[in-house]
């Protein structure tokens, strides 16, 4: 016995039933995910513009040549979503109410609430908390003209590839861009198919409600406009602390209606190592319906 110290090992996964349930969630469904007990983590970033690779044959007398600094020290904090609800006295004595309430309802907007946070986290919450993916330094792409949506997309990914080595493999796009791929027509009428299997390219198509924006075309209408996310999923990580935290607890005069509040707390962060291997198009010129 060396008295070393003991290390516990929590596991934080959701139960698997709950799990298979999920609806896909866009970017957030597609990334890797890690556990934390931090509230702030440092790391390198990818940095593509100051690679200098020095990798080369060597021979015996000579020194090894050394490769440029390609990483700069980042980091990036949690941050705490939270929500709450009303249940009945009842629903706390009956288990799958209870179970169904917090797992279709709570979580489920949990999940809503990180997938915008992950796409669309503002720049200033760079001390504070997640930065999305689009605030970060990734590569923008604008259509070039006679581009389609499936030229823009293979173009992307030609150019993360070119940028950073890896290939991406997923394709996030807005559901009117999705769509608007999919019933794609030829000049008789009929559909082209592009998209087979979910996949485009070869690449995974996830829709993502997060990929919109507006362009100001003219005031006060603004026109919105729809965009479209090719990438590498490793290339982010998304963290969480300690899982999700359900409390009960008494509002106001909820004593005399019988009533109580059900608490939902998470902490959650966000780390982009390689941020040039998203490659982002704001505007696929998609116009909804």
């Amino acid at each position: 016995d060396f008295k070393l110290a003991e290390r516990s090992e929590t596991d934080y996964s959701l139960p698997e039933q709950y799990a298979q349930q999920l609806p896909n969630f866009g970017v957030l469904s597609t990334l890797p995910t890690a556990t934390t007990e931090s509230d702030s983590i440092s790391f390198f970033e990818a940095d593509s513009d100051k690679l200098d690779n020095k990798a080369a044959t060597w021979t015996p007398g000579n020194t090894i040549a050394m490769s440029g600094m390609a990483w700069k020290q980042r980091s990036f904090h949690l941050e705490q979503i939270a929500n709450g609800m009303p249940i009945l006295e009842n629903n706390l004595s009956d288990y799958g109410e209870l179970s169904s309430i917090i797992n279709n309802t709570l979580l489920y907007m949990q999940q809503l609430a990180k997938a915008s946070k992950v796409v669309n986290g503002p720049k200033a919450n760079a001390e504070t908390g997640i930065v999305g993916i689009l605030e970060h330094d990734i590569q923008k792409f604008t259509m070039g003209t006679g581009d389609s949506i499936a030229d823009a997309a293979y173009k992307m990914t030609t150019d993360v590839f070119l940028k950073t080595g890896f290939y991406p493999t997923t394709l996030a796009m807005h559901p009117y861009v999705a769509e608007a791929v999919n019933l794609e027509k030829d000049k008789n009428g009929r559909y082209i198919n592009m998209m087979v299997n979910g996949k485009l390219w070869a690449l995974n198509v996830v829709p993502d409600l997060n990929l919109a924006g507006t362009k100001q075309v003219s005031k006060p209408n603004d026109t919105p406009t729809y965009g479209m996310l090719a990438y590498w999923p490793n290339a982010a990580t998304f963290y969480t602390k300690m899982g999700e935290k359900i409390e009960f607890g008494l509002v106001n005069d909820q004593f005399l209606r019988n009533e109580k509040t059900v608490r939902i707390n998470g902490k959650y962060g966000l780390k982009v190592t390689f941020p040039k291997a998203f490659s982002y198009l704001a505007d696929t010129g998609v116009t909804g319906r």
